[in-house]
């Protein structure tokens, strides 16, 4: 295609590629062929740091989640552990081992309300994290206008 003399900066540009661009010098009579390379890839940002945190947080209320119920279960067994002293099944009816057990069942039966209580709201505030992060390698871009592409051609400096 025919240029006027002097240099020239020729710009290729693509979303989310890396813009490519040459400074040629045109010439009177030379004819210099330009391509164009394939562009490539822009670097992924990493993931904000809010989406590492979420990841954490909801992690320690899994944890969390999980010992409640380990230590549920264990009041639960040290529950039944105090009744069999007991007479007849009857809570009134208990020896002193098994009141010192009951009262071990209520102070793991408390342990555990308070641990998937407090496992429950970090598994929520991860949650609630993990959609308020927007993955910084994302991007809504509404673009109007022509559409961006590749060129290659020719340049040649006029008689």
């Amino acid at each position: 295609m025919p240029v006027d003399l002097g240099a020239h900066t020729i710009v290729a540009s693509a979303p989310d590629r890396r813009p490519w661009s040459r400074t040629v010098t045109a010439r009177l009579g030379e004819v210099e062929r330009i391509v164009v390379p394939e562009p490539s890839p822009l670097p992924s940002a990493p993931d904000s740091p809010l989406r590492a945190t979420s990841i954490v947080v909801g992690g320690t209320g899994v944890a969390a989640l999980a010992a409640g119920a380990l230590l549920g279960l264990h009041a639960s067994s040290v529950w039944n552990d105090a009744r069999a002293t007991c007479a007849g099944g009857a809570a009134d009816q208990c020896s002193g081992q098994g009141v010192k057990h009951g009262g071990e069942a209520g102070t793991f039966a408390d342990a555990a309300t308070v641990t998937l209580a407090a496992g429950g709201a970090a598994l929520a505030a991860g949650v609630v994290l993990w959609f308020l992060a927007k993955p910084a390698s994302r991007t809504n871009v509404l673009r109007t206008g022509q559409r961006s592409g590749m060129a290659s051609g020719t340049a040649e400096s006029a008689p």
